[in-house]
């Protein structure tokens, strides 16, 4: 469409050689599926996710066009709840006129996960991060963003401290999960704002560090599993998050969903996230298990050098205390103590070790 610029819905900008490029651009681009070229700063493509119908105004010389059948379509976020609002946990506002488009709003907002729309100032988005209390609120609709299998939600002014594999360029932290699922040892990312937006390609979890503006986010290889179910036991301390869940077989995808997380107790509709499992107590209702994100365990195998330090604990906790330990990637362990490494080095037959690396 000639003269026209659709309005909202922004991934990002790019440079391109004529607006012909702008339609494999966005093709390429995660949640793409529209957008508009403007001759601003000598030819820009803004690529837009944007839901139907599509809002425009009319800017003379723009040129915009819908991508037909997109490799990435935007996002849904399925059916939504009418009469509906959760109350507090606001991230930031944005103004839509239908709730439909609220949905990309929060999907590019770091730690949405969900949103309610309502009529205020002619429609507003009010984005959130957690599902607090559920209220009836007449004309309010309310809508969850689906759970990711790819990558656990943002964590924001994170680093994590060297293991670099590569750099990329990506205006947004969001996309970053896209680059580490497409790079071969990825397993977290770090984005901040140099050269207008990096994502840093990491193999293990080095020092954690508060770097003002930083977004941090690990890879999820697959379908969550979590250790054995001990009932009527309570993990005490350790705590990194509280989130409510109706049923405790839902914490085990909330904690792989958390960097620091590595058990978890449940009780009362509520996963107690924990950073691993350290003392116990016998508590009637609750529900507890260990959450392993290490390699499997290699039998009569050690892991020789690069020790960092020695903590006596069970086998099963190594993996927990070894991804609390700065600069720690693998361990090995004999006879109650775990033997903490910065990696995995060279290996040697020794019986009754075992060893693994952190995820």
């Amino acid at each position: 469409m000639l003269d026209t610029d659709y309005i909202g819905g922004d991934v990002k900008a790019v440079s391109p050689r004529s607006a012909d490029d702008c339609c494999d651009e966005c093709d390429n681009t995660p949640k793409c599926n529209t957008f508009t070229f403007t001759y601003d700063n000598g030819g820009t493509c803004w690529l837009k996710a944007v839901v139907k119908p599509v809002n425009w105004v009319f800017k003379l010389g723009a040129k915009s066009a819908q991508v037909l059948n997109p490799t990435n379509p935007p996002i849904t976020c399925g059916t939504l709840e009418d009469n509906t609002d959760y109350a507090g946990n606001d991230l930031t506002s944005t103004k839509q006129e239908a709730a439909e488009s609220c949905c990309a709003d929060c999907e590019k907002t770091p730690g949405c996960q969900l949103f309610v729309w309502s009529n205020h100032n002619g429609g507003t988005c009010w984005l959130k991060h957690t599902k607090g209390a559920k209220v009836i609120v007449v004309g309010a609709k309310a809508g969850s963003l689906p759970t990711s299998s790819t990558c656990a939600p943002i964590v924001s002014d994170v680093d994590y401290v060297s293991n670099d594999i590569k750099s990329t360029r990506q205006t947004s932290a969001d996309a970053c999960c896209g680059d580490c699922k497409a790079t071969s040892g990825c397993k977290l990312f770090v984005w901040n704002n140099y050269n207008g937006g990096t994502c840093w390609l990491k193999h293990t979890q080095g020092a954690k560090v508060t770097v003002v503006g930083a977004k941090a986010s690990l890879l999820l290889a697959g379908p969550p599993s979590c250790g054995a179910v001990e009932s009527n036991v309570d993990f005490v301390g350790q705590d990194v998050a509280n989130v409510k869940e109706g049923q405790a077989v839902d914490c085990c995808a909330a904690c792989h969903s958390n960097l620091a997380c590595n058990a978890y107790s449940w009780s009362s509709g509520v996963c107690y996230l924990k950073g691993r499992r350290a003392e116990t107590k016998v508590a009637s209702g609750v529900v507890s298990a260990r959450v392993d994100k290490c390699s499997s365990l290699e039998s009569d195998v050690d892991y020789v050098g690069n020790d960092l330090s020695a903590v006596t604990s069970d086998v099963a906790d190594c993996c927990a205390i070894c991804r609390q330990t700065s600069n720690c990637g693998a361990f090995s362990w004999a006879n109650g103590v775990c033997y903490l490494k910065s990696s995995k080095g060279g290996i040697r037959s020794s019986a009754g070790v075992k060893s693994a690396v952190v995820n």
